[in-house]
């Protein structure tokens, strides 16, 4: 791959990227939407995919909030790497909601619930391969060499992801009434994987990342904006973490119960 193409390639993504202040706001979105797992689970008894959720939002929630406080400005490589992070994290959230609905739907057998898993794993794969090649493929074909700086469409990409995730989820329970439960698990499962691949959109940040630190490219860095956060609201959080991992942890022991593993 020549250089000026690679230079071309950042610098077209240069504007295009999630600063630390939107990653931190989806925080909400998360919580808001793991409320559909977490109802789910404790309703149907079926807790595995569940715990996911609960595990992964408490992760995000704690990352984001030390690397506010810890950063004092986010150097050009960080911007790329946080946004790719971000992004991956995104589209994996929205891939296990399929999941959630194959460990909890009763239409589906044993077999039938297995094939799906695979299908849509390999899919999402086949998808995340496919973007990170035509990249490639234009940065070799030297498509990015007079590249002009992106604008910042790409960066509320994961946001617009996640808007219509909630307003798809909204509508196919709305649309769920003409429907029957297979066609409407069908159809989340497609407007999910969908969602999914749009956040994935964000994954090659990672390759920007790779290239500004191999070419050591330069770029500015940006400083962290913290919000004052009041000592009520930073309460708030502090306990919902905490009842989340002891709702992960009660939830945990109540499945080994379950199935026999302590008793």
């Amino acid at each position: 791959m020549e250089l000026d193409s690679i230079k071309g390639y950042v610098k077209k993504y240069s504007e295009a990227y999630l600063p630390l202040s939107s990653i931190k706001s989806l925080a909400g979105v998360y919580i808001f939407i793991g409320l559909v797992p977490l109802i789910a689970g404790i309703v149907t008894h079926k807790f595995i995919v569940m715990s996911v959720f609960i595990v992964a939002e408490i992760f995000y929630i704690t990352a984001v909030n030390v690397l506010e406080r810890k950063l004092a400005s986010i150097s050009y490589y960080q911007r790329f790497l946080l946004s790719a992070s971000s992004s991956l994290f995104m589209s994996l959230f929205f891939l296990m909601i399929p999941y959630l609905l194959i460990e909890t739907s009763d239409l589906l057998n044993r077999e039938v619930k297995f094939t799906y898993s695979v299908i849509i794993g390999l899919a999402w794969i086949l998808a995340v391969f496919l973007i990170f090649t035509f990249k490639i493929y234009n940065i070799k074909k030297g498509a990015y060499s007079e590249a002009k700086e992106g604008q910042k469409k790409g960066a509320g990409l994961a946001i617009a992801s996640s808007i219509g995730a909630v307003s798809g989820i909204s509508l196919m329970k709305f649309a769920s009434k003409w429907m029957t439960q297979e066609v409407a698990i069908n159809v989340a499962f497609i407007l999910c994987y969908i969602v999914s691949v749009l956040a994935a959109l964000g994954i090659p940040h990672f390759l920007v990342a790779y290239f500004v630190k191999k070419y050591s490219i330069p770029g500015e860095s940006l400083p962290v904006i913290r919000k004052k956060m009041s000592a009520k609201k930073r309460l708030a959080i502090k306990i919902l973490i905490i009842f989340l991992a002891l709702l992960t942890i009660v939830t945990i022991l109540g499945v080994l119960v379950d199935k026999g593993i302590l008793k």
